[in-house]
């Protein structure tokens, strides 16, 4: 089944409100913290920022779930846009503005992030759209592949 770009291009539009508006909400990034999987697996020391910060497992696993949700993004906005030259540098830049969005938006509601922490986080919406356009192409060779071992069974 082949979704259109404009399909597409909704789901992107849809993924970025959401993940947005969570990322604005203080009681939902409490909410969805990895407080009590750190808790469980690594104990109440683990719960405390370690010096320096990027030290805390807390800090790993937050960044690990932004990564993800920007790879979300990502993909489908990867998939809405017509294709170009250099996807991936498209899908970096695309989605680290989309963060740094993100972050304007935390520091004027809040501004309880250190800096250097927003630009890491910028970063990782850039590594989100990298790994979406990965992601996209692997997809795509499965699919191929698929259809051409169907094809061959076909024959025999």
């Amino acid at each position: 089944m082949k979704v259109s770009r404009r399909a597409w291009g909704a789901a992107a539009i849809v993924a970025a409100i959401v993940f947005y508006a969570l990322a604005l909400r203080g009681d939902v990034y409490e909410a969805t913290s990895p407080h009590s999987v750190t808790h469980t697996l690594f104990g109440d020391g683990a719960l405390r920022f370690a010096h320096p910060v990027w030290l805390s497992v807390h800090f790993w696993l937050r960044k690990s779930y932004s990564v993800v949700a920007f790879t979300i993004v990502g993909f489908a906005a990867h998939r809405a846009l017509a294709p170009v030259r250099r996807p991936i540098l498209r899908a970096a830049l695309l989605v680290g503005g989309y963060s740094l969005s993100i972050e304007i938006g935390q520091r004027i509601i809040d501004g309880y992030e250190p800096e250097l922490e927003s630009v890491f986080d910028v970063g990782c919406g850039a590594v989100g759209g990298w790994l979406a356009v990965l992601a996209d192409g692997r997809l795509k060779r499965a699919a191929f592949d698929a259809r051409r071992h169907s094809a061959r069974a076909r024959l025999r």
